[in-house]
């Protein structure tokens, strides 16, 4: 595996909660009152950036995720949620300038590396990228899935460059 990449299975029990029913009015929410925030990316692909409207089981979800991540000397920046269905593209092979971790919520998604590493991420699993380490996501199957994407802080690397 990548330098710095860490997959953990099953530690978000609240996420493979996240209901249908509350990403739908996330959804029809955003874009009635927040469409700046939604971008549809491919044909089968939806990127939603606002973060103050979680119904439900998705602030559970959000919030478990918060609560945890200090105890990883990490916390977040942003988060979105992708949604997608049937055979998906995807951003393809590409690196982010931020530190990302990835949780998936419904259905499943895989993860290729350079070093040829592959990581499939089912509902409660995630996935911490380190800035700069090529990854390229990739659909499994034709369900359709949510994947929570968080920029993160990793306050414990921050405070070793400023020693």
């Amino acid at each position: 595996m990548n330098q710095g990449v860490i997959y953990t299975r099953g530690h978000f029990e609240r996420a493979n909660q996240i209901s249908w029913e509350d990403v739908v009015k996330k959804i029809n929410r955003d874009e009635t009152f927040h469409k700046e925030t939604v971008e549809v990316w491919r044909p089968n692909l939806i990127k939603l950036e606002d973060s103050t409207y979680l119904p439900g089981t998705i602030r559970l979800a959000i919030d478990e995720i918060n609560d945890e991540l200090p105890r990883m000397g990490l916390r977040s920046q942003n988060a979105y949620m992708f949604i997608s269905y049937n055979v998906a593209e995807t951003y393809g092979r590409h690196r982010d300038e931020e530190n990302v971790l990835l949780v998936q919520s419904i259905g499943r998604m895989s993860y290729a590396f350079d070093d040829g590493s592959l990581c499939i991420l089912d509902p409660g699993d995630s996935l911490y990228i380190p800035s700069g380490v090529y990854h390229d996501p990739r659909t499994i199957i034709s369900d359709p899935r949510v994947t929570i994407s968080l920029k993160i802080i990793d306050d414990q690397k921050k405070r070793n460059h400023n020693v």
